[in-house]
């Protein structure tokens, strides 16, 4: 089974072409524009970028005078078929709609550079309603900045028959308008194809091989991106999840697919399992920390390298105990892991546990929960117990050994100071057989 996850095959995304014939006269959008191949032609014949350089950009602030910026872009810029048009007045007023919803000189000269035949559409009738929907529903000017100027064929997007429709469809299975918004800033290129070409079949097919409906919900709005990405390769992905063993009813399922979805993910994939190997891991030993927490597979090899070495070298763990756990990879080890293993560290030194704690308590517990369980609870008898979890009190510096926190290989304990039992070992063999969810 691991050989299918060693041999993943990761598609790149490629987004569907749309189609520019004009089918409504009384489109919003006037689609004549979208066919005009998007290029900038200096007529001078100079080096165009000596003429609008990302430093005069950059350096050209709002209050900049119209008559020092909008030459600049303005000679720049040709749209081939509207030679007659008077692109400076046009440019102007592209600047002077824009910045009023909060976009920057910079931003907007890079939407028109990309897109110039921009130009030539009508603000009013075309872009300006655009605009007014997004407010509308919620998105605010930073949004709307970021979802121009990453995805600037989003204004040449019909509102009435691709915009609009694909809201619907989003806010059927979110519900609100705020989940949708949501679901726009994890993919502002989500508008790039209609809802009806990859979104809802792939929808159908999460429901096709069982997933619930919460499920598809909590995808769609966390893992948006994988949701909309080529219809044909989203099958591929979620076929090959299931190869790998994963539970559909567990997050690790989505999860998986999401951490399966995107470009470089193969690679960083690769970069992840040649960390676990020089680590001493076995390919058992990566498997079912994958099946376990997917993100294992996607974080930088210095995280992990950190994470190893605080546990084998301040914890006493063997190398591979991670790979029992590898939630821990997901958790800020400098300001969540190391603080509450500080104050469990005192605690077992003091006898104060019990047999049935619980590392997955201890680590995946809300900051409330761990302070009362582990913290205030032992307050009197361990008083410095908060300066510990604060860091004012550094136990990791201090020590003159390493002293055996935790289990040993094969389940052989390795205690060296005798106040550790056998449980640690049970606490992560528990975890084996029980499927992970999210904190």
């Amino acid at each position: 089974m691991f050989s299918v996850l060693h041999s993943v095959n990761l598609f790149p995304i490629k987004k569907t072409a749309v189609d520019s014939k004009p089918t409504n006269k009384n489109q919003l959008y006037l689609r004549p524009i979208s066919s005009v191949a998007p290029s900038c032609v200096n007529p001078s014949g100079s080096n165009p970028d000596t003429d609008l350089s990302p430093e005069t950009l950059k350096n050209s602030t709002d209050s900049t005078p119209n008559q020092f910026f909008l030459p600049i872009l303005s000679r720049r810029v040709t749209v081939p078929g509207y030679e007659n048009v008077n692109l400076h007045e046009k440019t102007e007023a592209w600047f002077n709609l824009l910045r009023t919803h909060g976009v920057t000189n910079y931003q907007i000269s890079k939407v028109l550079r990309l897109h110039p035949a921009l130009l030539v559409a009508d603000l009013e009738k075309d872009i300006l309603p655009k605009l007014e929907f997004f407010k509308y529903i919620g998105v605010s000017e930073r949004v709307l900045t970021r979802l121009i100027t990453i995805d600037p064929k989003l204004l040449t997007r019909s509102l009435e028959n691709r915009i609009i429709p694909y809201y619907d469809f989003l806010k059927s299975i979110l519900k609100t308008d705020k989940k949708v918004v949501a679901a726009i800033k994890k993919a502002p290129w989500i508008f790039t194809a209609h809802h009806t070409t990859n979104l809802v079949p792939n929808i159908a097919f999460l429901r096709e091989v069982g997933v619930e409906e919460s499920r598809i919900d909590h995808a769609l709005l966390h893992y948006t991106d994988a949701m909309i990405q080529n219809h044909r390769q989203f099958k591929e992905v979620v076929n090959q999840v299931k190869e790998m063993g994963f539970d559909m009813s567990t997050w690790a399922f989505l999860k998986a697919i999401h951490g399966l979805s995107g470009r470089g993910m193969r690679s960083l994939w690769d970069r992840c399992y040649a960390a676990y190997r020089k680590w001493g891991w076995s390919e058992d030993d990566i498997r079912s920390a994958y099946l376990k927490d997917p993100y294992c597979m996607h974080v930088s090899e210095n995280k992990i390298a950190r994470v190893i070495e605080f546990l084998t070298n301040k914890m006493g763990w063997p190398l591979n105990a991670l790979a029992r756990y590898p939630l821990l990879l997901t958790f800020s080890l400098e300001n969540r892991t190391m603080p509450r293993f500080a104050v469990i560290k005192v605690l077992l030194s003091k006898g104060l546990l019990k047999e049935d704690m619980s590392w997955h308590s201890v680590s995946s517990g809300s900051e409330e929960s761990f302070l009362e369980k582990y913290v205030t609870k032992y307050e009197k008898e361990v008083p410095e117990l908060m300066s510990v979890y604060l860091g004012e009190v550094d136990i990791w510096e201090s020590e003159t050994e390493n002293v055996n926190m935790g289990i040993g290989l094969e389940g052989e304990t390795t205690d060296k100071v005798g106040y550790l039992k056998a449980f640690w070992v049970k606490d992560f063999v528990d975890m084996d057989s029980t499927p992970m969810k999210e904190a």
